[in-house]
């Protein structure tokens, strides 16, 4: 984080949110103990009035979509809450049956792909730094995973050793 943070010029606050936010949401979706369709129900029912008010609250602004999106664009984008639903209904039923440890680092995938996206099809940027600072991150990543993947296979190992040897 130092050096993508000296790469940058300044603290990337608004990455560290979401890293911090998702993270708190896996924890607590491991500790909830609800199914993932009444957790869905859960989070949507006290999310629902404060999304309606901020919809009301900007859709009058000129470049909003009700403002300016034909009626397919709006139905698309009525769809897109259907869409999300998916997703996070499969993550919260395997945020309760798989450790931290693989959830975390599978936290990482989007934001690789979001990253190759930008810089191989975007020309987005990538100056030696930038690249050395991610490259931490992913070999961080790559020591995480290894380790997990010794541990796991050294429960499995011992679970079939008999006891009394």
């Amino acid at each position: 984080m130092v050096v993508l943070t000296v790469s940058y010029g300044r603290v990337p606050w608004l990455a560290l949110t979401i890293a911090v936010s998702w993270t708190g949401y896996g924890y607590l979706k491991k500790q909830v103990p609800l199914t993932p369709v009444e957790s869905m129900a859960a989070e949507s029912s006290i999310l629902f009035l404060p999304a309606v008010v901020i919809a009301v609250l900007l859709a009058g602004r000129a470049g909003s979509i009700p403002n300016s999106a034909t009626h397919v664009e709006l139905t698309f984008a009525l769809l897109t809450g259907l869409a999300t639903m998916g997703p996070l209904m499969l993550f919260a039923f395997a945020a309760q049956r798989v450790p931290l440890t693989i959830i975390g680092p599978m936290q990482y995938i989007v934001p690789t792909m979001n990253f190759l996206i930008g810089w191989l099809l975007y020309d987005e940027s990538l100056p030696p730094l930038r690249l050395f600072g991610f490259s931490l991150v992913w070999l961080g990543l790559a020591i995480l995973s290894i380790d997990t993947a010794r541990r796991a296979r050294a429960t499995r190992m011992s679970a079939l050793v008999p006891a009394d040897c």
